[in-house]
């Protein structure tokens, strides 16, 4: 989905092209309620926020550590005009109150983006899923980032992949470097269902299926 009239900031972590994607996710799943982990400067949050407009949905709340970035999300938000669609929630560099407002918040949550605290996204995992009150789907970003310094997702996205659907969609930062988004589908998978992930790749004029089962 390209929202054209979106006023930009001069720098991005996730590319136009992702955050697109994420949009038709949000549009697609119309979720009655998301939470963003890693708002940065406020880029996937305002094509989320865009969605949201889109399908008439309003309770997004989008959670990060303070920054010292300019202009800040907030300042993008309004500039967009979405405030009346994002909640933000802003708390000291502190990973700890972080993961404790991502538990309150995910309970109830049945769309979770993070795009955040990938050291310790194994951890932040455990807590979403043990406070799970609803089915909902959860989306990794960096999920090919192993080998990048800061960014290693210690291999999770792929133990998941045993006990629940999940899908790959590869997709490339703007210097080509991989990303990629995991999704998983928090409907654990059981009796005589296989374990099923499908794979998309994603480049700048295409989303092409590649593979579709695993066992």
């Amino acid at each position: 989905m390209e929202f054209t009239d979106l006023i930009y900031r001069n720098y991005n972590l996730i590319t136009t092209i992702e955050a697109e994607l994420l949009a038709d996710i949000v549009i697609d799943r119309n979720p009655k309620k998301i939470v963003e982990v890693g708002t940065y400067g406020g880029f996937a949050t305002c094509y989320i926020a865009k969605a949201l407009e889109k399908i008439k949905g309003d309770d997004f709340v989008t959670i990060d550590c303070d920054r010292d970035i300019q202009p800040t999300a907030e300042e993008t938000i309004a500039d967009n005009k979405l405030q009346d669609y994002v909640r933000f929630t802003r708390l000291a560099e502190n990973y700890n109150a972080l993961k404790k407002a991502v538990i309150l918040e995910s309970a109830d949550a049945d769309f979770v983006f993070i795009d955040s605290c990938h050291e310790e996204i194994a951890d932040l995992w455990k807590a979403i899923v043990k406070k799970n009150e609803c089915n909902k789907i959860v989306i990794l970003h960096d999920v090919q980032c192993d080998k990048v310094p800061g960014m290693n997702m210690p291999g999770l996205f792929e133990k998941l992949q045993e006990d629940y659907k999940t899908e790959l969609i590869e997709t490339c930062d703007n210097n080509g470097n991989p990303n990629g988004f995991g999704l998983i589908d928090l409907k654990k998978i059981g009796g005589d269902l296989a374990s099923k992930t499908v794979a998309r790749k994603i480049d700048e004029k295409s989303i092409k299926e590649v593979d579709v089962e695993k066992n």
